[in-house]
């Protein structure tokens, strides 16, 4: 997770003296990384660190940041969303997209040059406790 969305969530506000603090500065951050150095993957990757977070951390909010253009609601993501949030009632903050327009090839973000299943993005995965 960037550390500037660490910060917006759980900052405490020690550098501002006190005075910046983020929206839950007791928040427990759970820090997955389920991509490569090169920000590259593949999706079962993905899928496996969202089980982490919603099912061994028992995270309650889930943030994830992908190159990834929008679906019909039926990819894997998509459902596997949809079934652990159903399950453990975590809620999943997905931002997509984060490659540019430029760079989204095929129906999910790496498919094309990069090959099925691969994908590109951010490279951390968050799984916030309060």
């Amino acid at each position: 997770m960037a550390s500037t969305v660490a910060s917006t969530v759980a900052g405490t506000g020690a550098a501002s003296g006190g005075k910046e603090r983020g929206v839950a500065p007791g928040a427990r951050l759970h820090v997955g990384k389920v991509l490569d150095n090169a920000g590259e993957g593949q999706e079962s990757w993905v899928l496996a660190g969202m089980e982490w977070a919603a099912r061994t951390e028992r995270a309650k909010i889930i943030s994830m940041s992908l190159g990834a253009q929008a679906t019909d609601g039926t990819d894997p993501l998509s459902a596997a969303v949809n079934q652990l949030s159903a399950e453990t009632g975590a809620l999943f903050v997905v931002a997509a997209g984060n490659s540019g327009p430029h760079r989204l090839h095929g129906r999910h973000a790496g498919r094309g040059r990069r090959g099925p299943g691969r994908r590109r993005g951010g490279r951390r995965r968050a799984a916030a406790r309060p």
